[in-house]
């Protein structure tokens, strides 16, 4: 307990500090600096100092605290022992608090009775990691509204200097034990601050430090990349109208002070994405047990005029105390779960710009939540910082000519996913171009197939299809131009982004730097011509832009026999009447033919 027996020496003794902390996932350093000088003719314990060390939880300018003295300590007549007493406005609180955790009765408390059991809590602590739900850390927890309730001294500051070393230094305080309370957190970083609560003594009138750490919930926002098994990261690309998994994840912090808890996930989606309701799920997982969170117990909201939608869970603590009711050997409960949102969007008819393929996407989100015990029923929140991922998605510009470059109208193809083309993509109309129709979205509305329309180049030549994944595409000729004879077999294209090793770093914005994160954009051309009875696979690596990701490819019909041409650079010629030529370097934006027919004409001539 905390009553010292008489000691022979004059010397005060150096008691060990007891600290619990809501941001601390072990038990936080105390230390004591070398100590104070000060007389010893006085039954008075000198005034001591203590040191808030911000550690990991950020800057500590404009931070407030407050310490509260819960028991006061002075020297016995003789000077052998210390005396512990009660502050005014800490004997309700403490018994409150104890009574609570003994589930007893405050009157049945003593003082001696309230050491003891402190006494007892510190004696669990000492040398042990501190976790999460541990027994003298729900104490806190317990205390600090108790304290506030019934009207505990305290001192109140806000930190306006710190030393070199960027701590704050709370000096002239009485000796005994006190509650270093943080009262709110800064406006200007919330997502960077603690919300620290400390218990430590005073005694042996050295300065403490204390290190505060930081455990409030912070938001991981994930796409899922379907291709080469790269899983849940930062940056994923899609199919047009294909179903795109996000997945957002926050940890339940140690709410144990808490009657409720607030939690709310908010997200926004760039134009060129659809939110999808009804693939919403929210799960909450502990270890291997993932239990679904009844969609009673949380509401969506999609009318804000400022964000996608809202997940919002106006008491998670009542579910969780609902699906973890046991209590822990010390008696107390544990929390650290992780609330999961998971949600499909689909990349739209918006994110394609006319000519300029398509911007990648954005979606991002941030967490308000809860962050204080003391006012948890009106609505004092904080915010973490917004986590954004991005979804690319690709487009192939392609131009039908002539051996003079004249644009050919009305070549009409068809898109597959198999060589044998049983497996084909739909496309719809676009606004100059086709935007693949996915399953996904056929799925969900069977109707939209009836849009499903053949890809046919215009009276410029031109043809756009816009929302290609990476990977291979066979783009068959069903109906050559008036004049022209069609190629039999399909085309194979091969579309191979590279992104960073680093897929779990990406920053906001940062999709509107070429070569940030889509690095490269590869599109090689596989094209089998008929030539003398021999079929004939020849390959070319098509011109590609990384802002925004469009491959660029020109077929061109012959209307007389050559022979194949040699030595130029990706080029591929079909010999025949009717040949072709497939051709990577066709100028990623073009206009009509007319304005661009001199440009096609050099870009010929360069070929």
């Amino acid at each position: 307990m905390f009553m010292k027996k008489r000691q022979t020496s004059k010397r005060l003794p150096l008691l060990l500090s007891l600290t619990a902390m809501l941001s601390g996932s072990v038990w936080p350093s105390i230390m004591a600096e070398p100590a104070a000088v000060y007389a010893q003719d006085s039954d008075a314990i000198p005034d001591c100092e203590i040191i808030l060390d911000p550690g990991s939880a950020g800057a500590m300018q404009g931070r407030q605290f407050e310490f509260y003295r819960v028991l006061g300590a002075r020297f016995n007549s003789d000077r052998t022992s210390v005396d512990y007493f009660f502050e005014p406005g800490s004997e309700k609180a403490l018994k409150n608090a104890v009574a609570k955790m003994k589930s007893c009765k405050p009157s049945d408390l003593t003082l001696q009775s309230v050491l003891d059991y402190l006494e007892t809590l510190r004696s669990q602590a000492q040398g042990t990691p501190e976790s999460s739900a541990s027994a003298f850390r729900t104490f806190v927890e317990t205390l600090r509204p108790e304290l506030m309730k019934n009207g505990a001294v305290q001192t109140r500051v806000t930190v306006t200097s710190t030393d070199s070393k960027g701590r704050y230094h709370q000096t002239g305080l009485p000796a005994g034990w006190y509650l270093v309370n943080e009262l709110q957190l800064t406006s200007t970083d919330p997502g960077n601050q603690a919300a620290s609560l400390c218990l430590v003594d005073t005694l042996d009138g050295t300065p403490k430090v204390i290190e505060l750490k930081n455990d409030l919930p912070k938001l991981t926002k994930k796409i899922e990349e379907d291709d080469h098994e790269v899983g849940w990261n930062d940056i994923g690309d899609y199919e047009a109208g294909q179903n795109i998994p996000f997945r957002l994840e926050a940890k339940v912090p140690q709410i144990s002070a808490y009657s409720t808890y607030f939690m709310s996930f908010h997200d926004v989606m760039d134009e060129g994405l659809d939110f999808l309701p009804e693939t919403l799920r929210c799960t909450l997982i502990s270890g291997s047990r993932q239990i679904e969170i009844p969609k009673e117990r949380y509401a969506l909201i999609t009318d804000s005029k400022t964000e996608t939608f809202e997940v919002r869970f106006d008491d998670i603590k009542a579910f969780v105390d609902e699906q973890f009711p046991a209590k822990q050997s010390d008696g107390t409960r544990p929390y650290g779960q992780t609330v999961r949102v998971e949600f499909c969007g689909r990349i739209n008819e918006k994110a394609f710009k006319p000519g300029k393929g398509a911007d990648p996407q954005e979606n991002t989100a941030r967490l308000e939540f809860s962050n204080d015990a003391r006012n948890d029923m009106s609505g004092s929140h904080s915010y973490t910082p917004w986590d954004t991922v991005v979804c690319f998605t690709y487009s192939l510009n392609g131009l039908k000519t002539d051996e003079k470059n004249e644009p050919l109208e009305n070549a009409q193809f068809r898109l597959f996913t198999d060589e044998a083309c049983t497996q084909e993509i739909l496309v719809r109309k676009g606004s100059d171009g086709y935007i693949v129709l996915h399953e996904d979205e056929l799925k969900d509305d069977p109707s939209a197939r009836s849009k499903a329309v053949s890809i046919v180049s215009q009276k410029d030549g031109l043809f756009r299809i816009y929302g290609l994944d990476q990977g291979a595409y066979f783009l068959q000729e069903t109906a050559a131009p008036d004049g022209y004879r069609r190629f039999d077999k399909p085309i194979e294209l091969i579309i191979e982004p590279t992104f960073p090793s680093d897929r779990d770093s990406y920053e906001k914005g940062e999709k509107d730097i070429p070569g940030k994160i889509l690095k490269k954009l590869k599109c090689t051309a596989k094209i089998t011509d008929h030539y003398a009875g021999l079929d004939r696979l020849n390959t070319a690596s098509l011109t590609t832009s990384v802002n925004p990701p469009i491959a660029a490819m020109t077929l061109i019909n012959r209307t007389r026999l050559r022979l194949p041409l040699t030595g130029t650079n990706g080029a591929l010629l079909a010999a025949g009447t009717g040949s072709l030529l497939v051709v990577g370097g066709m100028v990623l934006n073009m206009k009509s033919s007319r304005t661009k027919k001199k440009d096609r004409k050099t870009d010929g001539e360069n070929r």
